[in-house]
């Protein structure tokens, strides 16, 4: 499971200064949130203004078809979580889980601190025109103010990694999914449990690390650190929630996480039943294939399991099983 796809937009930003606001205020107006903007009625989706409703590169998306790419052309993604305090708010219709510092995703070359973990009910990018019950969405952002690097690259504004999940009649849920939609506050908007460790890795699908861990020096706090290597899908887009930066790589996972009927309702008292913006045009996007073939030859994605175990991925290759 290697990885990269080149689909990035350049930027030209010139004070680090500056480059260190953007950063906070992607933070601030996209996770924290502006008050001007719904799900529904006059600050519905149709009324999102400016990069919402004059994008080309606008999340999410509906995926139909996927391009495999040569696997030596792949850039890989690692990714090391740590357990974090209980931190929450539920603004926007939209449940977000703090994370504390420590957890971070190395891609193309630079890291990507986790800044937070939210979900949507329905899924917002479906699959063949499938939603899903959820998705759940971690968001990185740039460790550090963006530089550019040769041949005029710069980082992402984010990258977000995207896990749908689905509703069963037959799952035991995800414990640690149970225990925050438990511990959130109906009457305040934001929950602060100190005493309380939430264990990141319990809300990733089963074997969705490829490999065997990648163990890299960190030479601050002079320990070696374990980076597990992902396979996804990626394509270029934008957050899903005004004011719709651009210029984000997703990278959706290529496995279902079960939920119980009883933690969708339950999380449909805190977020709402419907926080997802509508697909968006793909326009000339290409949606990449990051996954080894395991001997197979196509790249397309097969149709959602109608039945069945719901742990089915929705395509049809699978990554190698590694015990977490």
């Amino acid at each position: 499971m290697q990885q990269h796809l080149s689909i990035r937009g350049k930027g030209s930003l010139t004070s680090n200064f500056v480059r260190c606001s953007m950063v906070l205020f992607l933070f601030l107006a996209n996770f924290v949130g502006a008050e001007d903007w719904s799900y529904k009625g006059g600050q519905g989706p149709s009324h999102w203004q400016g990069v919402c409703s004059k994008g080309f590169q606008q999340s999410p998306v509906n995926i139909t078809d996927i391009k495999h790419f040569d696997q030596s052309n792949l850039a890989v993604a690692v990714i090391h979580l740590e357990p974090t305090n209980f931190h929450a708010d539920n603004s926007h219709n939209i449940v977000h889980l703090k994370a504390d510092k420590g957890s971070d995703l190395r891609y193309e070359g630079r890291t990507y601190e986790l800044s937070q973990v939210h979900w949507h009910t329905p899924s917002e990018h479906k699959v063949r025109g499938k939603a899903f019950g959820m998705e759940m969405h971690w968001v990185f952002l740039p460790r550090k103010a963006k530089r550019e690097v040769p041949g005029g690259d710069e980082s992402y504004e984010a990258v977000v990694i995207a896990v749908f999940m689905e509703v069963t009649e037959d799952s035991q849920g995800i414990s640690v999914f149970d225990t925050v939609l438990k511990n959130i506050s109906l009457t305040d908007k934001e929950t602060d449990i100190e005493s309380l460790k939430i264990d990141l890795k319990k809300f990733l699908p089963s074997r969705i690390f490829t490999g065997w861990p990648i163990v890299i020096p960190n030479r601050k706090i002079n320990q070696k650190i374990e980076y597990w290597q992902l396979g996804y899908y990626a394509y270029d887009g934008s957050l899903t929630t005004p004011p719709c930066t651009e210029k984000v790589r997703w990278l959706l996972l290529p496995r279902l996480v079960p939920i119980t009927q009883e933690e969708h309702a339950l999380y449909v008292q805190y977020g709402g039943a419907h926080s997802a913006r509508p697909v968006q045009p793909l326009y000339e996007r290409a949606i990449g294939d990051a996954l080894p073939l395991d001997g197979e030859s196509s790249g397309r994605f097969s149709p959602p399991e109608e039945k069945g175990s719901k742990q089915e991925r929705f395509r049809d290759r699978n990554p190698a099983p590694v015990q977490h």
